[in-house]
Order: C-alpha cells, then sequence, then structure tokens
C-alpha cells in the first residue's frame, strides 16, 4: 500500500498568528507563498529566517532548428501503450570447456527501497505524418569473382555443440511509414578472373582438446535488509533569495467579552478592545503568549462607568508617562500602547490618550 507524506503547512497569515516553536529539522512550509522555514528547536516561527528564496525567472528557450522538407502531419492523440508481450524462454546453454569455476560466495542482503511517488498522467502525443511513397530502383548485375586457390586442409579439432537461442517475444503492432524511392544503382562492372596459382598446403593444426562442462553456478544468498544509517549532518543554509515586495498589512483585531478582566493573547493580537458596561470598580488587565523584541500592541477601552485599573507585574511604566490608573468612563474611549522589551522582559507603555 502506498505511504503519503505530508509536511506541516498553513497560511503565512496561520503561521504568524500561531508562531509555534518548531522542532530541531523540522520543515514547515507557508502554502499561500510557497516559502518555507525550518525549526532550530528554539525559536519562534516569526523569529525563523525563510529557507526558500524567490525563484528565479526562466532563461529564454533557444531557437529550433530548421525542420526536413517533409511536412508533418497534425498531432493528434497517442493512445495508451499496450502492454509488452511475454519474453520467450531462453534456450539451453550448450557445455562450456572443463575448466570448472568456483562456486560464487553468498550475496549480502541489500537494503529495502522506500516507496516512490505517484507519476503524474502523461499527456497525448500527436499522429506522426506519412512518409514519402517513392519505389526503389533496381540494383544493378555484379561482375562475376575470379576462382580462388585451393586452401589447405584444417585440422580435425571439433568445436562443442552451441546451445539453441530461446523465442523472441512479439514485437508492438505500431505500423512502418513507406519508405522514399532509392535511386537507381549503377551495374558493377566485370571483376577480372584470379590468377590459378595453387596456394601451399598449410601444416596440420592439432586437434583442439575437448571443452569441459563449466561447474554449476551457486544459489545467491537471500538479500538482506539495509541498516538505518545516521543521517548526515544538515548543509549549511543557502543563502536567502530576493525579498518580494511587502504586501498590506492587516492588523489582528481582537474584540474582548465584556467583563471585569482583560487577557490579552499576544500571539494573536494586535489591537484589543472591550466595550465594557459592568458597574464602577476594578477591571483587572492580563496578557498570555509569547512576546517577541519590539513587539508591539494597542489596547482600547470604553467604559459605560468608571473602573480602576489593575495591571499585571509584565506591564511597567517610565519616568516619563506610568501607567494610567483610570479609566475615563461615560462611554469614552481610552487606549494605551506598549512595547515588549525582551532584555527586562515587560511590556513598557509607549503611549496614553484618554476620553475620545
Amino acid at each position: 500500500m502506498a505511504i503519503q507524506v505530508q509536511i506541516r503547512r498553513g497560511t503565512a497569515l496561520q503561521w504568524y498568528n500561531a508562531n509555534p516553536i518548531l522542532a530541531e529539522g523540522e520543515l514547515s512550509v507557508e502554502l499561500d507563498t510557497l516559502k518555507f522555514k525550518i525549526g532550530n528547536g528554539t525559536s519562534n516561527w516569526n523569529s525563523l529566517p525563510y529557507s526558500s528564496g524567490l525563484q528565479g525567472s526562466t532563461g529564454p528557450t533557444g531557437l529550433q532548428g530548421a525542420t526536413g522538407a517533409g511536412a508533418t502531419g497534425a498531432s493528434g492523440a497517442t493512445g495508451f501503450q499496450g502492454s509488452t508481450g511475454a519474453q520467450g524462454s531462453t534456450g539451453t546453454q550448450g557445455s562450456t570447456g572443463a575448466g570448472a569455476t568456483g562456486a560464487s560466495g553468498a550475496t549480502g542482503f541489500p537494503g529495502s527501497t522506500g516507496f516512490q511517488g505517484s507519476t503524474g498522467i502523461q499527456g497525448s502525443t500527436g499522429l506522426q505524418g506519412s512518409t514519402g511513397i517513392g519505389a526503389t530502383g533496381f540494383s544493378g548485375a555484379t561482375g562475376f569473382v575470379g576462382s580462388t586457390g585451393l586452401q589447405g586442409s584444417t585440422g580435425i579439432g571439433s568445436t562443442g555443440f552451441s546451445g539453441a537461442t530461446g523465442f523472441q517475444g512479439a514485437t508492438g503492432t505500431g505500423a512502418t511509414g513507406l519508405q522514399g524511392s532509392t535511386g537507381v544503382q549503377g551495374a558493377t562492372g566485370f571483376s577480372g578472373a584470379t590468377g590459378i596459382g595453387a596456394t601451399g598446403f598449410s601444416g596440420n593444426i592439432g586437434a583442439t582438446g575437448v571443452i569441459g562442462n563449466i561447474g554449476s553456478t551457486g544459489a545467491t544468498g537471500v538479500q538482506g535488509s539495509t541498516g538505518i544509517g545516521a543521517t548526515g549532518t544538515i548543509g549549511s543554509t543557502g543563502a536567502t533569495g530576493v525579498q518580494g515586495s511587502t504586501g498590506i498589512y492587516v492588523n489582528r483585531v481582537i474584540t474582548i467579552a465584556d467583563g471585569v478582566s482583560i487577557t490579552i493573547n499576544t500571539d494573536t493580537t494586535d489591537m484589543a478592545t472591550q466595550t465594557n458596561t459592568q458597574t464602577a470598580g476594578t477591571l483587572t488587565i492580563v496578557t498570555s503568549g509569547t512576546p517577541v523584541e519590539g513587539q508591539k500592541f494597542v489596547l482600547r477601552m470604553q467604559c459605560s462607568n468608571i473602573q480602576t485599573l489593575s495591571w499585571n507585574a509584565i506591564f511597567i511604566g517610565s519616568n516619563d508617562m506610568s501607567l494610567p490608573t483610570t479609566t475615563t468612563g461615560s462611554g469614552k474611549y481610552d487606549y494605551v500602547g506598549f512595547i515588549y522589551n525582551a532584555l527586562a522582559t515587560r511590556w513598557q507603555i509607549l503611549a496614553k490618550n484618554f476620553g475620545f
């Protein structure tokens, strides 16, 4: 049964939102850009470089050589290839001379071969145009060959019998086009008579010894499985291809349900909003996710009543701007912006503008 292997995949936006840590050597692809990354076991998706550059443009096709004078017919569809006939059996091999061959040592067990992926369907080939019909001319007569002198006798050494040749399998049925005409061949002149001087007798050739039988070939050993060798070291990453133009970035705006707390998943959020209709009280703000150096997000709150803000310890203000302590209330919009400092492991306040 065929085995189908699929690598980890998703769109560029899905990868950006999930931002997982890829295992060392794990291959993952963006389905909409066909770019891929290879994990190192420690970095999130958004921190890994692409391992795939943009594909260069295809070079121009060379000029096609001129075709022979005969026009080729229109290409039609080629039918399915018929099955090949069974191969005829091989005839019995004649006996070989006396020198016996030693038994062949057993062959080691070759390893199993991996599954091969399926091959796509081949497109049809057009019909081949017919070849010209001209007939072949008659060959001229060949002159007489002069007689050869007598040859001395040959030694008597007999040759062993040759084994019969096996039957040849059937040939495919495709018809061959008619062959074009061949020009008439001129007559060959008569060959002059060869001199009759007899050749001297050759000395007798000693008889050839009888050729002995070849010993039987030893059976081939059972083929063994191949050991699973360790994977070699991964080569260095090739140069990164030219970066394409940047598309329009769409901010990931997440709406937080009305309640007495706000939890912001920074892996999936660029802007968090909450419309708060709670009675006056405490509004707790926390985060989740794995932020990276320089990441930013904006929090927008619209509260019907004034809420006292309780910030998680991961948020921090500065000498110039402290964390706000209350909302405006009365349905006004309040904005706070933060940037992540990976060295300090804190979301640091960048901007505050309340009361829109």
